[in-house]
């Protein structure tokens, strides 16, 4: 659950951004500012986020655009949902 978490982090912050690379100065920021308090020491979750930079490389330059289905489960639980 956390790796989706920061899985999902990772692909907003690199599809908000007008740039497809985000830097360890960038996760640097995430971890510091976002991601507190964890489960994960600082040191673990910079390296789940080296891993996430490493696997965005071959991807740099392109436009990913993102579909996402209405499942009934989701439409169940939504107005129980949380705004943030």
């Amino acid at each position: 659950m956390k790796r989706k978490l920061i899985a999902a982090t990772c692909v907003a912050v690199l599809s908000s951004t007008g740039s497809a690379y985000a830097g360890t100065s960038d996760a640097d920021y995430w971890i510091n500012s976002e991601f507190q308090p964890s489960t994960l020491s600082k040191s673990e979750q910079m390296s789940e986020m080296e891993w996430f930079i490493e696997a965005s490389k071959p991807y740099q330059g392109m436009e990913i655009n993102v579909l996402s289905e209405t499942i009934p489960i989701k439409l169940h639980f939504s107005p129980f949902a949380f705004s943030a």
